[in-house]
């Protein structure tokens, strides 16, 4: 970015001018134009009385007497006052200097994520890109449980401090887009419909839509994040805005694009990454907790369970939860291959869980299917089991218990990290969230049968 002469002013809209060196509050000294954010510039400062550094945005001049930007820059000191993380940025004061309001924030020696990723010339390893997304999960839940959603994450609003031979540091900023229940605010809604806020390349379909957004539509970026830290570019590329959005509403991803040489990617973090970006609110995991412990178990895989996932290991690109085989590297391509039977039991019917569109989905993938009882003493028909429990955590249990060898696959329309490992503990082979696609539901199968061979 290219800042402007540190002698000269910066803004000057009417009777409001803003410059280096001016001293705001009586105590704090701004020293150098850092950037600019949507809704205002950031400075380096000095506390006067303390001598430590601070930041300091000053909500743009041009802004300034606006109700609706000034009650947006005072939720964002809010926000992030209620917010006390070790990866979040905190806000330490706020006040008006020239009529324009401030906040002070910690300041933060790093560097935006993009211009992280740039600088190491390439996408960084497994080791990092697992710190830089727990932290983030980590972030995203504690504000999330103070009922604060951002509707920003992007690697713009996530600075890195990465001191040589240290591991990297994320920080979470920029909370003017956030949605925050807030009793303190009782002017008219700042959350409209038909107002588009934030940035298309990580803008979750609902976002798109100019829909009321929740905690889900910052896992949804976090899955946008994740693609760029492991391929160094977001899900979707266009042209325009409006073309962006409405891949992220109607596309689904691709496979990962990763350099030849680069690191192999455990199965289980491609799968989560994929549910991250589903366009489906429900197809998401529950909560940012729940994300930050699937993350750690997928980076707790086996080297040998790792299968590195490019274009080439995918035979088609239909799927909008593609995984990879892990024995075989491929794809079965319709109407090839070894049959599988499949024995499916559910427990109640449930729009997106088994239905007809599954059977004719999977069966044309060379899956046979028998329906069995949903009795505890009936034995699968088949090579693997599939159970569909719906959201009786507890049958889903007792069905996997009482299958002995039989490969059990368990279909759920709610799942946290607690049942998640009973149900692995209890001898789960896949555990899978509604909703079920046929396409998803036959790579789980087909995964399941090449563990069994090898066994």
């Amino acid at each position: 970015m290219a800042f402007r002469d540190p002698n000269k002013p910066v803004g000057v809209y009417g009777t409001m001018r803003v410059f280096v060196n001016d001293v705001l509050a009586d105590k704090y000294q701004l020293v150098e134009l850092l950037g600019a954010g949507g809704m205002g510039y950031v400075f380096r400062a000095e506390h006067l009385l303390l001598h430590v550094p601070v930041a300091v945005k000053v909500l743009y001049s041009s802004q300034g007497g606006d109700t609706e930007h000034e009650r947006r820059f005072q939720r964002e000191a809010r926000a992030s006052m209620l917010l006390n993380h070790p990866n979040i940025v905190r806000v330490l004061d706020f006040g008006y200097h020239a009529e324009s309001a401030f906040l002070v924030m910690e300041y933060v020696p790093g560097v935006a994520l993009d211009d992280w990723v740039n600088q190491r010339g390439g996408i960084p390893p497994l080791e990092d890109v697992s710190r830089v997304m727990q932290q983030l999960l980590s972030a995203l839940d504690a504000a999330h449980t103070n009922g604060i959603v951002h509707r920003d994450i992007k690697p713009a609003n996530i600075l890195i401090m990465a001191e040589a031979g240290a591991l990297p540091t994320a920080k979470v900023v920029d909370f003017g887009l956030a949605h925050v229940e807030d009793k303190e605010d009782e002017g008219p809604t700042l959350t409209l419909r038909d107002v588009i806020a934030g940035t298309p390349a990580y803008m979750s379909p609902e976002q798109c839509r100019s829909l009321a957004v929740g905690p889900s539509a910052d896992l949804y970026a976090a899955g946008c994040v994740l693609t760029t830290l492991l391929q160094g570019s977001p899900p979707f590329k266009a042209e325009s805005p409006m073309d962006l959005m409405a891949k992220q509403m109607f596309l689904p991803p691709e496979p990962l694009n990763r350099p030849p040489d680069a690191e192999p990617i455990p199965p289980s973090l491609e799968r989560l990454r994929l549910d991250l970006l589903s366009k489906h609110v429900h197809g998401r995991p529950e909560s940012a907790a729940v994300a930050e412990e699937l993350l750690r178990q997928a980076f707790a895989e086996t080297v040998r369970d790792r299968v590195p996932l490019r274009r080439r290991d995918f035979a088609t690109r239909g799927s909008m939860f593609p995984t990879a085989d892990p024995g075989s590297g491929t794809l079965p391509k319709p109407g090839s291959g070894s049959m599988i039977s499949v024995s499916v039991v559910v427990l109640r019917s449930h729009p997106d869980g088994w239905n007809d569109a599954n059977r004719v989905g999977i069966s044309a993938q060379n899956v046979s299917v028998v329906s069995i009882s949903d009795s505890i003493e009936t034995r699968p028909r088949g090579d693997i089991l599939v159970v569909d429990a719906g959201d009786d955590i507890d049958w889903a249990l007792d069905m996997v218990r009482a299958r002995g060898e039989t490969p059990v696959i368990v279909c759920v329309s709610r799942l946290d990290s607690a049942d998640l490992n009973r149900l692995i503990e209890a001898g789960a082979s896949e555990v899978l969230r509604y909703p079920i696609s046929p396409d998803m539901l036959a790579r789980r199968i087909r995964r399941v049968g090449s563990r069994r061979k090898q066994s």
